[in-house]
């Protein structure tokens, strides 16, 4: 394995579930954003995000489930050369095409962690125009 990857073991599949809705939702990019250097995801990122623990009563496999099948669907295989002659091979998601998957998520992460309509809003529109492909092309 890569020295970046990274293996996490949990107890049941809901804890499974639960820490991909989380760490694929909103919620997360906006904690990146805020507390990375917004090119990296390590270890002490994801241990420092602040987390119920209790999983409650939400669907996290169907929502789990879901989330992925709308990722997966926007694969596109690549292939790329280092100037070492390396090739890495890895496939790239859009997740702007899988959003109503995220929002869906991020609806019920709100809930799971009481967040009000208008933390809501902010956080499903939060960088939106950048998230979804659109600011450079407003910009310019």
């Amino acid at each position: 394995m890569p020295h970046h990857g990274r293996i996490i073991h949990f107890r049941n599949a809901a804890g499974s579930a639960y820490a991909s809705c989380l760490l694929n939702s909103s919620l997360f990019y906006w904690f990146y954003s805020g507390f990375s250097d917004c090119e990296h995801i390590n270890d002490s990122l994801v241990r420092a995000l602040p987390v119920n623990g209790n999983l409650g009563d939400k669907p996290w496999r169907q929502l789990n489930d879901e989330l992925l099948s709308a990722l997966l669907a926007t694969v596109v295989p690549k292939k790329i050369e280092t100037r070492q002659g390396h090739v890495i091979e890895y496939d790239e998601m859009n997740a702007a095409e899988a959003k109503w998957a995220i929002d869906k998520v991020d609806q019920a992460l709100a809930k799971h962690f009481g967040l009000t309509d208008a933390e809501v809003d902010l956080l499903i529109n939060y960088d939106i125009k950048y998230r979804m492909g659109q600011g450079a092309a407003e910009e310019e």
